[in-house]
């Protein structure tokens, strides 16, 4: 009895102390050295979002960027196309002065007239000859004759020569022109002369080209006599007839160039043009101009459009919001998503690792607990093969039958007994045997200090392990009871009893041990993961979890 309770004391008291430092041994368990994996898993997981968070924000900016220049050389070209044709016009006339030693007002008009009322943006055709100071009032009676009764040169004045608008189309709204001296003017002079030299149609830089406030251009084309040679500058000078010039209204021009073909895309960027002469200065911007003035990220982009020998510069610009919502949104959410991803898997593998943790780590000390209640046991404990061979055995021998553990391990059980033929009960229930048997055996066997002592073997048999696991308890008072009370019917009657009673109760004692301590270990276990993993709906619950655990240990 007291051997029992000391047990019990100790089976308890390794048990509770299990319970006890699991819970605070749970930060221990998560320290860097056990979750490491889970951090190292997070650590990528993140370095793969960012990843994937550029690669896709660079695909929508290469995207929006080829969308932008495509929106971009659709004005260009349309631009330059508008541009070929004034050329075209112009050349078409060079090419009448070229193949006609005389070209007159009637023939001009009608070459010219076409063009100049087909295209709003040219405001007028002209031709425009050189005359000097000497021959200026017989020119100035030769229009007249033609017609024109009130031509004179204007603005007066006496210059080294005069360019005077002669023939000019659409006739009736440029009536007033006839005789203007575009020499007067320094930009329109400096083009012509540029012309003249280089033999090549120019252009003047956008100015108020009417004095009203109408921004525009001339492109010039030099006219020479027929058939005479040019190949020199001198030459040129000295061949020299005048210049026909076409007239474009510069937002005329942008409107009636960009209203052909026009496609969707030019309502997602904004622009506006600047001439090389005009610094700061805008002469056309687009309908939706007034956006560029908002903060926004933007794309931004400068194109050249050549006019003859003239640079006009295009800024482009995209609105706010270019391209699709969702796609430019599409690298965030993506990033937003992969982070979520990357906590996610990494609490789960956290969470795993910490509870495999928790486990081994309670399983490694309920398995020290029971090392503890087998070393500090009286009773036997040991496990055989089916031979009878020892293959592990607890302290308890030493006091039993004065043998080490490490003495016994190999040894046959047969040569502990009194008798030798009595291995024939061990090896008899093993061939009685089909895979897992409970019996108990009484055997005489050799003790400690050369005494004979009877022990009482309860045996576990499994064919199946190929072990017996065995539980040896001295029982030598009992035996000596039992001849006391022979003497006696009564005594031994009421001894026989007792000796039952009490192998009955230690029996099942040992047997409901482990089952106990089993069913025990499992609730508590249970109850506190349930509390540790935070799996419970209330706090009633949860304070119900700790009362049954609680339960569960005072049971123990």
């Amino acid at each position: 009895g007291k051997r029992m309770n000391k047990n019990n004391t100790n089976d308890n008291a390794s048990i509770d102390s299990i319970i006890r430092e699991a819970a605070s041994r749970r930060k221990v368990l998560l320290n860097f050295s056990k979750t490491y994996p889970a951090f190292l898993i997070l650590f990528v997981s993140l370095v793969i979002s960012i990843v994937i968070y550029f690669y896709l924000k660079d695909r929508v900016d290469q995207d929006n960027q080829k969308a932008f220049d495509k929106a971009v050389n659709s004005v260009m070209t349309r631009l330059e196309r508008k541009h070929q044709t004034n050329v075209e016009i112009i050349q078409q006339l060079q090419g009448v002065y070229k193949s006609l030693t005389l070209v007159v007002k009637d023939f001009f008009d009608l070459y010219a007239s076409v063009p100049a009322n087909t295209y709003p943006s040219i405001m007028s055709i002209a031709y425009t000859p050189l005359i000097t100071p000497e021959n200026k009032d017989d020119r100035e009676f030769d229009m007249q004759r033609t017609g024109i009764l009130n031509f004179k040169v204007y603005p007066k004045g006496l210059r080294n020569n005069y360019f005077p608008i002669f023939y000019i189309v659409p006739q009736q709204k440029n009536f007033h022109l006839f005789g203007k001296d575009l020499a007067y003017y320094p930009i329109v002079r400096k083009a012509i002369e540029k012309s003249r030299d280089s033999n090549k149609i120019v252009s003047t830089p956008v100015f108020d080209i009417r004095g009203n406030d109408t921004l525009g251009f001339y492109l010039i084309a030099p006219v020479y006599n027929k058939d005479s040679a040019i190949h020199s500058i001198d030459l040129r000078k000295k061949n020299f007839m005048g210049v026909v010039i076409v007239e474009s209204n510069i937002h005329k021009f942008f409107e009636e160039a960009l209203s052909t073909n026009r496609i969707a895309s030019d309502t997602s960027i904004l622009f506006f043009g600047i001439e090389e002469t005009l610094t700061n200065k805008i002469y056309y911007h687009s309908s939706n101009y007034e956006l560029s003035k908002l903060e926004y990220d933007k794309l931004e982009q400068t194109q050249v459009l050549k006019i003859a020998d003239k640079t006009f510069l295009i800024k482009f610009a995209t609105i706010p919001e270019f391209g699709s919502g969702l796609q430019q949104a599409l690298p965030l959410i993506s990033l937003i998503l992969s982070v979520i991803i990357s906590f996610s898997f990494f609490g789960f593998v956290l969470s795993v690792i910490t509870s495999r943790a928790r486990a081994v780590d309670l399983a490694e000390r309920m398995t020290r607990s029971q090392r503890r209640i087998v070393e500090m046991s009286n009773d036997i404990i040991s496990v055989l093969d089916l031979e009878g061979n020892c293959k592990s055995m607890n302290p308890a021998s030493k006091l039993l039958f004065g043998l080490e553990p490490l003495e016994l391990i190999g040894k046959n059980i047969s040569e502990l007994l009194v008798n030798s033929d009595d291995i024939k009960l061990f090896l008899n229930k093993v061939n009685q045997s089909s895979d897992i048997v409970n019996d108990r055996i009484d055997v005489l066997m050799k003790g400690n200090e050369n005494q004979n002592v009877w022990v009482n073997w309860n045996l576990n048999i499994s064919i199946q392990d190929g072990l017996i696991y065995t539980i040896g308890r001295d029982v030598t008072l009992e035996k000596k009871a039992e001849e006391e009370e022979r003497l006696k019917t009564k005594q031994i009657q009421l001894a026989e009893q007792f000796t039952k009673e009490a192998s009955e109760f230690k029996s099942y004692f040992m047997t409901k041990l482990s089952h106990q301590l089993r069913n025990s270990l499992t609730g508590i276990i249970g109850y506190l993961q349930l509390i540790s993993q935070k799996i419970y709906e209330s706090e009633e619950e949860h304070d119900l979890f700790i009362q049954l655990a609680e339960q569960s240990s005072e049971e123990l």
